[in-house]
């Protein structure tokens, strides 16, 4: 059995867009070392929830254990600026999958044009992972759409979480049998940075 990490560390230097705080450390203590930290909740590797964008929808506290884990199935995007649903032509998708599109976005992460021209997932392909049942998609990119975020309200509408920001997913490009687990922490919130990794059955 072996692990990916799909997790961009985090840290002063994470980059982030408005309307998200810069990330801020400070340590209080010295001995024994005592860190503050200030951060939003969708900066770095990070799950969003349902509350994001539905005042009354489910926080990350909110939501079953079950629901940050499930069989991984890679797409591979990469070139593609518009994602559609042709995408899923060949590849099995099942009740309950992560579903990750690999879109090559992370080599530009650190950038300015990281938040600027990065590809976009069409509503005929979110409503299609809606009517897969699908349980998570996620994404190396800082999200699947722009204002004024269709792609994140037709998902989170129905629970499906989205994960934004992820990296090394050209690692599971020849991988057949692997499962996600996204563990953000147990807040009260719409969302939080996330450790993201794959497990690979081999």
């Amino acid at each position: 059995m072996k692990y990916i990490d799909l997790t961009q560390s985090f840290g002063p230097e994470t980059p982030v867009s408005f309307p998200t705080l810069p990330v801020k450390f400070k340590t209080v203590s010295a001995s024994p070392q005592v860190t503050e930290i200030v951060f939003g909740t969708h900066s770095g590797t990070h799950l969003d929830a349902p509350a994001h964008f539905f005042p009354e929808g489910k926080k990350l506290s909110n939501l079953g254990i079950e629901s940050f884990m499930g069989r991984g199935v890679l797409v591979d995007v990469r070139g593609k600026g518009n994602v559609g649903k042709e995408i899923l032509e060949g590849v099995e998708i099942k009740a309950g999958d992560a579903v990750l599109l690999f879109t090559g976005w992370q080599a530009k992460y650190g950038s300015k044009e990281y938040f600027d021209d990065y590809p976009v997932v069409s509503e005929e392909l979110a409503k299609e992972f809606v009517r897969l049942k699908i349980k998570i998609l996620g994404i190396d990119s800082s999200g699947p759409d722009k204002e004024p975020f269709s792609i994140h309200k037709v998902l989170l509408e129905k629970e499906i979480l989205i994960l934004e920001n992820l990296c090394n997913l050209e690692g599971l490009t020849k991988v057949k049998d692997f499962e996600i687990i996204a563990l953000p922490l147990k807040l009260e919130t719409d969302g939080a940075p996330a450790r993201v990794v794959a497990k690979i059955y081999e």
